[in-house]
């Protein structure tokens, strides 16, 4: 009853499990992982990564059993993995298996598709990203454009007060012209900053 009961969770948890032998054979494996290889789940077995999966990845994925073979230790990973011309996100635990000498004699594994949680974290990194942006603009176009005016109108007084053709009133009027240049450029800036924070 009690082995029953361990298969039935083994099948119905929503999550990919295998088990591989010393020699990173598969042993076992559920009906999601069967699934996905499309496999009836007991003809995983005697078959190795290399049946399943392109060359460099199969070699990861050995090269990360050997890890926690060699470490004893469980380890978590992320990795790419491609399904029917798909890429998705898994999240994986690989765990060692020991005999009752505790010797490690495989690893135990489980992986779930995380690729919409982190689709759902670089989106809401982004706005985040796109909000912090928005208020250094507005904060910069803030703080550039008060002096900038206090600039071009002191320029203006020494235009209007100087004569015709004076060093003065070039002088002057080269300060309005680029001060009006910064001050058009903060107002673009904090305007495109205003339009992405509508969309």
């Amino acid at each position: 009853m009690s082995e029953r009961i361990y298969r039935l969770s083994l099948e119905n948890v929503p999550l990919r499990i295998f088990y591989k032998n010393r020699r990173l054979v598969y042993v076992y494996c559920n009906e999601n992982l069967a699934r996905d290889l499309h496999i009836r789940p007991d003809g995983i077995r005697g078959k190795t990564d290399f049946d399943f999966y392109p060359v460099a990845l199969a070699e990861k994925y050995r090269t990360d059993d050997k890890k926690v073979m060699r470490s004893g230790q469980i380890a978590e990973t992320e990795d790419k993995h491609v399904k029917d011309g798909k890429e998705f996100v898994i999240q994986m635990i690989r765990t060692p298996v020991r005999d009752l000498k505790g010797n490690v004699i495989g690893v135990f594994g489980s992986f779930w598709n995380i690729t919409e949680k982190v689709i759902l974290i670089m989106e809401s990194l982004q706005d985040e990203y796109q909000v912090l942006l928005d208020e250094l603009a507005a904060g910069m176009g803030h703080e550039i454009n008060n002096p900038v005016t206090g600039i071009i109108n002191c320029a203006q007084i020494l235009f209007n007060k100087s004569s015709e053709g004076s060093w003065e009133r070039d002088l002057a009027r080269r300060i309005i012209e680029e001060g009006n240049f910064i001050a058009n450029t903060v107002h673009t800036l904090f305007a495109c900053s205003r339009l992405r924070g509508t969309k």
